[in-house]
């Protein structure tokens, strides 16, 4: 990848060296203000960054229910 500035968000850093910037492949990343771990599209983590479901955005109603749900750790859930 030639975006290094997104490396800090990888949790494994040798995903840097293993896909293009443009890849659909799906990488692990943390978020730096919480540290919640998600996959994310290569591709979208060189446009957008890291969007996390957890503090970045959304109402905080959602954030509320993605917290309890997150806690219980044999519920699988998506965020809208």
């Amino acid at each position: 990848m030639t975006h290094s500035a997104i490396s800090i968000y990888l949790v494994d850093k040798e995903d840097l060296y293993k896909y293009s910037m443009g890849s659909h492949n799906m990488v692990l990343t943390k978020c730096l203000e919480c540290g919640h771990i998600k996959e994310t599209r290569v591709a979208d983590l060189v446009r957008f960054g890291v969007r996390c479901p957890r503090c970045s955005f959304g109402y905080y109603p959602e954030k509320f229910i993605f917290s309890m749900l997150d806690q219980i750790s044999n519920i699988n859930f998506q965020t809208q």
